[in-house]
């Protein structure tokens, strides 16, 4: 016999069924063409539903900021036992845009234009999961000498933050046959490399 869900339950599978029919449909049509009605009718839901969830449909949006806060904290326990800085930034950032892709290109490009018009700037704030991740990272490499303590983590971390903000916004204007997650590990092997020969505390 299959297991009642409470209402709690209940409840997160509803805002989740929600999320994710906005999400396609958010992929397929753009943000600006599918109103609160599409999303409910696509969820099978009444649209009353819809604001028992979220407050309105940019609402919705920055709901997308918990989702990679999430992804942020499960790319970091994958990479967390790799030996160098390098093997762990690289793999990190490859897992993580494999599930931002998952997630989709319209969604994020939504998320970034409403960031350009707020004054409190909420992509880029330290206490995200994004932040503590690459803390650790740069931790490792402290540890293994690849990164030199002549500059704080905070120095590393915003040339990290402005490379991922650099390839989010160019994958968003990019055309169809733009490969994210390809051309991201590509670029981030050349980036970490970049790093450590620049800033490594010991002699290559």
């Amino acid at each position: 016999m299959e297991k009642k869900l409470t209402r709690k339950e209940q409840a997160k599978v509803t805002k989740r069924n929600i999320y994710r029919a906005a999400l396609e449909l958010i992929e397929t049509k753009g943000y600006e063409n599918v109103s609160i009605e599409d999303i409910a009718q696509k969820a099978n839901t009444a649209k009353g539903t819809f604001y028992l969830y979220f407050k309105s449909k940019q609402d919705l949006i920055y709901h997308t900021i918990t989702m990679y806060d999430e992804i942020a904290e499960n790319a970091y326990a994958k990479v967390k036992d790799l030996p160098t800085f390098e093997e762990q930034l690289v793999n990190y950032l490859h897992y993580a845009n494999e599930a931002i892709e998952a997630i989709g290109e319209q969604i994020l490009n939504a998320l970034l234009g409403h960031n350009l018009t707020e004054t409190e700037k909420f992509v880029t704030v330290e206490k995200r999961s994004i932040y503590k991740a690459l803390h650790k990272i740069i931790e490792k490499g402290y540890e293994t000498g690849e990164l030199s303590r002549e500059y704080d983590s905070s120095f590393y971390i915003e040339l990290i933050v402005i490379f991922i903000q650099g390839l989010d916004y160019y994958w968003c204007n990019a055309g169809e046959g733009f490969h994210y997650v390809e051309t991201s590990e590509r670029e981030a092997k050349i980036f970490a490399k970049g790093l450590v020969l620049l800033y490594g505390a010991k002699e290559k």
